[in-house]
């Protein structure tokens, strides 16, 4: 795998296509080499984005799951604008060989589909990139703490969190007269959402003995007990009869606060 580079570092004019060839989907694949000289995969370092949904499923069967980050940096916008003209101007050139007719510049560029959309309203525009899960060349995930960083895997990359993505510019791939380029995901570094923790903590409160969670409605049997140390000389008073609706607008207060801070 080639080496990975900062994507202000990477020489987009010395991309290299090769010849377009027939793909399992009855489209045309056109894969990307770092240069003329250069035949490895270009695999390239973006910078920290949030992810405001997740990881998608495939549209269709037999598809990839995606990831879309808000792109903020208007540096990075300008950069996938940069890999846009250089992979319009390819194909544009050489249009006969991929739609069988000459065309202009102008035409070709309606047919393809920019890297970064558009943000709606106060929304940033968003990247979208591949989640790769075939053997052997799945995307590595790693989560970031406070005290370094861990392997981690897809589920650490959740609605919310932050990522620093590298991804391999892999090919440009074409459907009809449509075309665009797949970005896939080699490696994601995890910064966890803040309210994605909030969420997922459990009952950690430290208590002198003891205490079983209240039996559900209708009867059912509790869960077992939880076993929740004890703090020496620390007296609380657990009321179980409360409802759930204090613990959710506490719950709520504590992602409000942990948001502003």
């Amino acid at each position: 795998m080639a080496q990975n580079t900062q994507y202000s570092d990477f020489t987009v004019s010395e991309l290299s296509y090769s010849n377009p060839k027939k793909n399992s989907r009855g489209g045309i694949s056109v894969w990307l080499n770092t240069s003329a000289s250069d035949s490895s995969k270009p695999r390239v370092q973006l910078e920290k984005c949030r992810v405001p949904f997740g990881i998608r499923e495939p549209m269709e069967a037999g598809g990839r799951k995606s990831l879309d980050l808000a792109v903020s940096s208007e540096a990075l916008q300008q950069w996938c604008a940069t890999l846009d003209e250089r992979n319009i101007d390819t194909v544009s050139a050489n249009s006969e060989t991929f739609f069988k007719n000459k065309m202009s510049k102008e035409v070709v560029s309606e047919f393809y589909r920019k890297l970064v959309t558009p943000g709606k309203g106060d929304y940033e525009p968003l990247l979208k990139i591949k989640i790769s899960e075939y053997e052997g060349n799945k995307t590595k995930v790693f989560l970031m703490k406070k005290d370094g960083w861990e392997e981690g895997t897809l589920e650490d990359v959740k609605e919310h969190c932050e990522v620093l993505p590298i991804v391999e510019l892999q090919m440009l791939w074409f459907i009809n007269k449509n075309f665009g380029m797949s970005m896939v995901a080699t490696d994601l570094l995890v910064w966890p959402s803040k309210r994605t923790q909030a969420a997922e903590r459990g009952f950690d409160f430290i208590l002198p003995e003891p205490v079983a969670p209240a039996a559900p409605a209708g009867g059912a049997a509790a869960p077992e007990v939880l076993e929740v140390a004890a703090a020496p000389g620390v007296a609380v008073e657990v009321d179980q009869s409360e409802h759930g609706g204090e613990a959710k607008d506490l719950k709520r207060k504590r992602e409000e606060g942990e948001e502003e801070s």
